[in-house]
Formats: C-alpha cells, sequence, structure tokens
C-alpha cells in the first residue's frame, strides 16, 4: 500500500484525481486517503435522467480518461 500512496502523491495531472492527504485513525486502526472535491464523476453524471452526451462530448471525456491512464501506467511502469 505504501507504494500506491507514494505514487498517488507524485501524481499531477489535470485528468487524475489529486490526493490532498492522509487521515489515520488510532481507534480504528484505519488509514483514510483524501482526495480533491468532484461535484460529478463520469458515471454519475451518465446515471443522471435525461442526460445523453453527445458524439463531441464522448470523445472528450475519452480523450481526458485515456490522457489520464496512460500518464498513471507510466508512472507505475517507472517505479516496477
Amino acid at each position: 500500500m505504501a507504494r500506491e500512496i507514494n505514487l498517488l502523491r507524485r501524481l499531477d495531472h489535470p485528468n487524475v484525481i489529486k490526493l490532498e492527504g492522509l487521515i489515520t485513525s488510532s481507534m480504528s486502526c484505519s488509514l483514510y486517503l483524501v482526495f480533491e472535491y468532484m461535484e460529478y464523476d463520469l458515471v454519475g453524471l451518465a446515471s443522471l435522467p435525461g442526460i445523453k452526451f453527445s458524439e463531441p462530448q464522448i470523445k472528450c471525456y475519452l480523450q481526458q480518461l485515456l490522457s489520464g491512464l496512460i500518464i498513471v501506467t507510466t508512472m507505475v511502469s517507472s517505479i516496477v
């Protein structure tokens, strides 16, 4: 888990949600990851009644998703 947290801390890309911090709970022996706030995610938007994406919107979302995926996989492969 430490490797994943270090990777998340180093990620800085507009299409990857940012890890803002960590919170530990001594009472429950839990670790909480704190990420930046997102009003909606893609699944949340797509599940709203009456929402239908246009082809240009789909292309834009797919480009953003792939851009984020490329940076994550590049960073992972550089530390493995």
